[in-house]
């Protein structure tokens, strides 16, 4: 049996202040934001069931090593209860990585 072929997915959640940095240039990591993956939209939508999930790093960084399907749509909840929302594309076999930057 062949081994799994993986997919990889760096999640680096930050925070910049578009009036002292318009080009945001300069982020200040977001540590303890939880990061939600699901297989589909509508589980995106009623939040249930997560496929994977973790919490930043204080480099504000969630890595996930064992991805199995095509795209994941991800829930990003920051400490201070703002949630967003996107979705990215993770081939087999591949790493992906998905910068969030609220201000």
């Amino acid at each position: 049996m062949p081994a799994p072929n993986y997919a990889q997915l760096e999640v680096h959640v930050s925070r910049c202040t578009p009036a002292l940095d318009p080009f945001y240039e300069s982020t200040d990591p977001i540590a303890g934001a939880a990061v939600f993956l699901f297989t589909h939209e509508q589980f995106q939508q009623y939040g249930d069931p997560i496929a994977f999930q973790c919490s930043t790093s204080t480099t504000g960084l969630c890595t996930f090593n064992t991805l199995d399907a095509p795209q994941y749509w991800v829930t990003v909840l920051l400490p201070d209860g703002q949630n967003l929302k996107t979705s990215i594309k993770t081939p087999a076999g591949s790493k992906s990585y998905l910068p969030v930057v609220v201000e």
